[in-house]
């Protein structure tokens, strides 16, 4: 998707994929602004140069869905997986993993709920509920216009500075979603463009550093969307990559909470998990 959401959504593809370690990214250590960088932009002043890069609010609210079909590449373990990735306004997404040869992993998000249906090794199917951090990111992912509404999205966003990000001067910017999710975006200095995202896991004790670069931005319909991107950690690269993006499809899959998972769901209700007690957190004022 646009940077307002895929960089969260490379974290679902993830648990799809129980070898490889998914990240909580619940929270970023926090660097306000120093007094000598008082005279940066505002943060809000970004996101609205970000939203005109890419083709204006009107443009973008012309797509009620979206669809983009593609890879993921995990080349330290040689693997590879066909990727499909529905987005539906406002808040709900699918999300198909399938290797060559192997079983469908699914992801689902109702803007309220989310789980995952996996495949068994007798191929059957279990649902799972996601009450923990994958929650967090899921529901984080699953906001339609996302970065597009920052008003909505985020509790807390701020300028910290500009650096350089991937090889380009970017301005760096906390953020603190409404479901807990704290990370660092980069505005290209030039384009005014969402290139990436820097933000932590929390595992074991450890804290891992988890950066996401875009790659380029493609015009579909009036409207730029990112044509794919990696996550880096010091465990390796994940690649995700996309061949088609569409506008307004006509195959969404039915998005609606298993049977068996609604008496799970109601018991829970609708509350984020509480934070992991050893992750990293802002003390932003």
């Amino acid at each position: 998707m646009t940077a307002r959401a895929l960089g969260a959504l490379v974290l679902l593809a993830l648990a799809t994929m129980p070898v490889v370690l998914a990240p909580s990214a619940r929270g970023v250590e926090n660097q306000p602004a120093s007094p000598a960088n008082r005279s940066l932009p505002e943060a809000a002043t970004l996101f609205d140069q970000h939203v005109q890069a890419i083709g204006g609010i009107d443009a973008v609210r012309r797509h009620a869905s979206l669809k983009f079909t593609g890879t993921i590449k995990i080349p330290a373990m040689k693997y590879t997986a066909f990727t499909t990735i529905w987005q539906v306004a406002p808040a709900s997404f699918a999300m198909y993993t399938e290797p060559p040869g192997g079983q469908r992993g699914e992801v689902y998000c109702d803007g309220t709920h989310a789980w995952e249906k996996m495949p068994l090794p007798d191929g059957s199917i279990r649902a799972v509920l996601y009450t923990d951090s994958r929650w967090t990111d899921t529901v984080y992912s699953a906001s339609f216009y996302g970065d597009a509404d920052p008003a909505s999205r985020y509790s807390k966003i701020q300028t910290v500075e500009l650096t350089d990000f991937n090889g380009s001067p970017a301005y760096k910017v906390f953020a603190e979603a409404t479901v807990g999710k704290q990370l660092f975006l980069f505005f290209d200095q030039k384009s005014g463009l969402i290139v990436g995202s820097h933000t932590v896991q929390s595992e074991g004790g450890q804290t891992i550093p988890v950066i996401m670069i875009y790659d380029a931005y493609r015009e579909v319909d009036g409207v730029k969307y990112i044509t794919g991107v990696t996550q880096r950690t010091p465990g390796g690269d994940v690649i995700i990559s996309y061949r088609a993006i569409e506008a307004n499809p006509g195959d969404v899959p039915l998005i609606e909470l298993p049977a068996e998972l609604r008496a799970q769901a109601t018991q829970l209700g609708a509350t984020p998990p509480d934070p992991e007690p050893d992750a990293p957190s802002s003390d932003q004022d």
